[in-house]
């Protein structure tokens, strides 16, 4: 399959999925229901949000695109809360572990996303956005961290069922938030064909 065509069958892809996760919005039986928090990575952090578990993720499904170093490093599979530079934790990493008791499920779904993997379902959408905070930095010395810490590469990941659960409905931009069980290494699902795409491709029109 050629790239153009390969494009097209992805845009079919999402938009397919995305009538599904509408149609099974209003489901009272969660494919996520009998989930367990302790399968997950990171368990401890979803004690209490069960609620929000249900009602907002389904298995993870479908192509998803995230923003990476190159080479990967052990920071591109870290929720930013946990990454480490030169030794030192995120100074984010003292966030609350878990949800206060009697949190609604909206708020239960925002602590659930800042202990969650970020991915795009369009590669050209998170280019975009990246390339937005990245220009916004003042200083040549501002953009050197931005990409030192977040990366400057697009990663593409085939992602299956046995990967996690994955926010049901993507935000706007197709943005959306991954939680994997344990034991998975998501290198695995990353599709080395599509291999390390450099931001700057996006931006000089030489991703294609």
């Amino acid at each position: 399959m050629n790239k153009k065509k390969r494009r097209i069958f992805e845009v079919k892809q999402r938009k397919k999925r995305k009538g599904k996760l509408r149609k099974r919005d209003g489901a009272t039986n969660s494919p996520v229901a009998a989930v367990v928090a302790k399968k997950f990575k990171r368990a401890d952090k979803f004690v209490g949000s069960e609620e929000a578990l249900e009602a907002y993720f389904i298995p993870a499904d479908g192509v998803m695109y995230r923003l990476v170093h190159d080479p990967v490093n052990e920071n591109d599979y870290r929720v930013q809360n946990e990454q480490e530079f030169d030794g030192i934790a995120n100074t984010r990493s003292d966030l609350p572990f878990t949800v206060a008791p009697g949190s609604t499920k909206e708020e239960q779904f925002e602590h659930l996303k800042e202990w969650m993997l970020s991915y795009y379902l369009d590669d050209e959408r998170l280019a975009k956005d990246m390339l937005r905070y990245h220009d916004k930095r003042k200083t040549d010395a501002a953009k050197e961290k931005f990409k030192a810490k977040m990366g400057f590469s697009v990663a593409k990941y085939n992602m299956l069922p046995e990967v996690g659960v994955m926010q049901r409905e993507p935000d706007p931009n197709t943005h959306l938030v991954v939680a994997e069980y344990e034991d998975i290494n998501l290198e695995d699902y990353r599709d080395k064909e599509f291999g390390l795409k450099p931001l700057t491709d996006y931006r000089d029109g030489k991703k294609k």
